[in-house]
This record gives structure tokens, sequence and C-alpha cells, in this order.
């Protein structure tokens, strides 16, 4: 099954995209899903879009064979830490 592309927009502009990939990760059971890009468009940063499209990957991936979700968050990141 393959990973996720989403986008959330608002009033027809884009806001915000989030890629998801799929992959087997031995020695973990199962397929892992990995964030391998979330971003928001400058002018509507935190309002709610990076989160709303992580919900959205999580409800999708909770419906498949998929055990985890990860990511890869540079320390100095702060907004993806908090997100």
């Amino acid at each position: 099954e393959p990973g996720l592309w989403l986008m959330a927009e608002f009033r027809g502009t884009p806001a915000a995209a989030m890629v998801v990939n799929r992959a087997e990760e031995p020695p973990f059971p199962g397929i892992s899903a990995w964030v391998l890009e979330i971003g928001c468009v400058p002018e509507f940063r935190r309002q709610g879009f990076a989160a709303a499209l992580m919900a959205e990957a999580l409800t999708r991936l909770a419906k498949t064979d998929c055990r985890r979700l990860l990511a890869t968050i540079d320390e100095r990141n702060a907004p993806s830490i908090r997100l």
C-alpha cells in the first residue's frame, strides 16, 4: 500500500503539506510510516494546519497494518518538536 501525500487548503489556497512513506523497518515487526516532509506556507503557520494534517495521517494509518509513525527531527527545530 502506498504512503500518503496530504495537503491542507484555506479558501482554495495551499496552506500546508505532508508526505508519509510506508516501509518495513527490521528489526521492528510490521510496517512503519515515516514523515518525510511536513510544512506550512509561512502566512499559515501556527494556525493548526500541520496538526490537522498529522491527525489525518494518524487516522488513515490506523486503518492499515502500520504499527508506528516515525520522524527524524533536528533538536533545534522547535516547531516540529511542538507538533
